[in-house]
C-alpha cells in the first residue's frame, strides 16, 4: 500500500468516526447538536451525555475526578477521546472485587496465571507534581493487580480513538533526544529496547508509547512495581495507531516483547462478551460500547 493511499485510509476513518458520533447522537441519544457538530449542547454535556449514563455509579465516579466546569471539553466533545477512557473502564473501576475485572485483564494481557486487579485510577498519576521522568506523563487508565506470590502488576493504558501523535511539547524534545535525561536513563535500566532502539523511540509517531512505557518501567526500577504492561488501545479502523504498535514492538527485546500490548476496541468488547455473558448490566454495557465506538 503506498504511503498517499494509507493516509487516505487514516483520514478517511476520521471522517466516518465523525459521522458515527453525530448519528449515534441524533439518532441513538435523540439530542442537538451544540456549538460544533460533534459537540452536545451545555445542558446536555452537563447532563453526562458523552458518558454511558446507564452504568450505576459511573457518572458519579467521572464527576467525582472531573467536574464540568473543571473539564469542560471532556463532557462535550464526541470525538476526542477523553472521555473513552471512562466508558472502557468505569464499570470495572466501580467493583474491582468482582471477578469479571480480573478475567477480563487477565485475557487482555495474554496471562496464563490469575491476577486480582486491586484498583483502577483514571488519568494517574495526578498532574499536580512531577513523576520519576521529570515531567507531568501520566496514562490514562491505571491498573494494579496483584500477581501469584502477591507480585505487584501494574498496567498502564493509552487510549486513542480517531488521533494520530501529538506535537513535540516545549521541553518534551530536550527529555527526549537528551542523552543525559531520565528518559534516557531509564530505558538503560529497564533493559526493555534493542540496541540502537532509542533515537527511534524518540520519533514523533512513537514519543507517546515510550513515555507511558517509560514511567511503568521506571516504577519498576525503583521497586513500587514487580511487573509493568503497557496498552495502547484502539478502534482498529485507526490504521496509523496500528502502525504505531507495530513499529514500536519492533524496538522491544523479544524476552520483553509482552510487556507492550497493542488491543483494539473490538478485541476488548470480545473478551467481555465472553467473560460477561450471564451479567446482563454489563452486556449492555458492551453493546453501547459496540455502537457507540464501533464503524462497521
Amino acid at each position: 500500500m503506498t504511503s498517499l493511499r494509507r493516509e487516505m485510509l487514516i483520514d478517511s476513518f476520521k471522517t466516518s468516526a465523525r459521522l458515527h458520533q453525530i448519528l449515534f447522537r441524533e439518532q441513538d441519544l435523540r439530542l442537538r447538536k451544540g456549538k460544533y457538530e460533534t459537540f452536545f449542547t451545555d445542558k446536555d454535556a452537563e447532563a453526562g451525555w458523552n458518558f454511558y449514563v446507564a452504568f450505576p455509579g459511573l457518572l458519579a465516579l467521572v464527576q467525582h475526578r472531573y467536574s464540568f466546569k473543571r473539564r469542560k471539553i471532556m463532557y462535550m466533545d464526541m470525538l476526542r477521546s477523553e472521555h473513552i477512557p471512562f466508558n472502557l473502564f468505569a464499570p470495572l473501576s466501580l467493583d474491582t472485587s468482582s471477578e469479571v475485572s480480573n478475567s477480563i485483564f487477565q485475557e487482555l494481557l495474554g496471562l496464563k496465571k490469575p491476577i486480582a486487579v486491586k484498583r483502577i485510577e483514571f488519568e494517574w498519576p495526578t498532574t499536580s507534581g512531577e513523576n520519576h521522568l521529570g515531567d507531568r506523563t501520566a496514562f490514562d487508565v491505571y491498573v494494579e493487580c496483584e500477581g501469584v506470590g502477591g507480585r505487584k502488576v501494574g498496567v498502564g493504558i493509552e487510549v486513542k480513538y480517531t488521533e494520530k501523535s501529538y506535537p513535540y511539547g516545549k521541553t518534551e524534545r530536550i527529555r527526549l533526544m537528551d542523552k543525559n535525561s531520565k528518559y534516557h536513563s531509564y530505558a538503560k535500566c529497564s533493559g526493555l529496547y534493542r540496541e540502537g532502539a532509542v533515537s527511534s523511540l524518540a520519533e514523533r509517531m512513537l514519543k507517546q508509547p515510550w513515555r507511558n512505557h517509560l514511567l511503568g518501567a521506571a516504577m519498576v526500577v525503583e521497586n513500587e512495581l514487580d511487573e509493568f504492561y503497557s496498552v495502547l488501545f484502539y478502534p482498529s479502523g485507526n490504521i496509523y495507531q496500528g502502525d504505531v504498535a507495530k513499529k514500536y514492538a519492533s524496538l522491544i527485546k523479544s524476552e520483553h516483547a509482552s510487556r507492550f500490548v497493542p488491543v483494539t476496541f473490538e478485541r476488548f468488547i470480545e473478551i467481555g462478551q465472553t467473560v460477561c455473558a450471564d451479567k446482563p448490566s454489563h452486556l449492555k454495557w458492551l453493546d453501547y460500547l459496540e455502537k457507540r465506538y464501533i464503524i462497521k
